[in-house]
């Protein structure tokens, strides 16, 4: 068995490997948009789903909004 990283991440964790703040990843987490584990009241993400989460850049273009 491979022990060079830990099975699963806090979200704490996970913001500092994405890059990202702790609230991001939560949101993402109750959007579906990253998968997550719930341990008792810990929230804990597998490594393997960082490599899943985000989107894929289609447009580059940014979008504007008309008031």
């Amino acid at each position: 068995m491979d022990t060079s990283y830990p099975r699963y991440l806090t979200i704490r964790q996970a913001a500092d490997v994405v890059g990202c703040s702790p609230d991001t990843i939560r949101r993402m987490i109750a959007r579906g948009e990253l998968r997550a584990v719930r341990f008792g009241r810990l929230l804990r993400i597998p490594p393997t789903a960082l490599d899943r989460g985000g989107r894929p850049v289609t447009n580059l273009a940014r979008r504007r909004t008309v008031a």
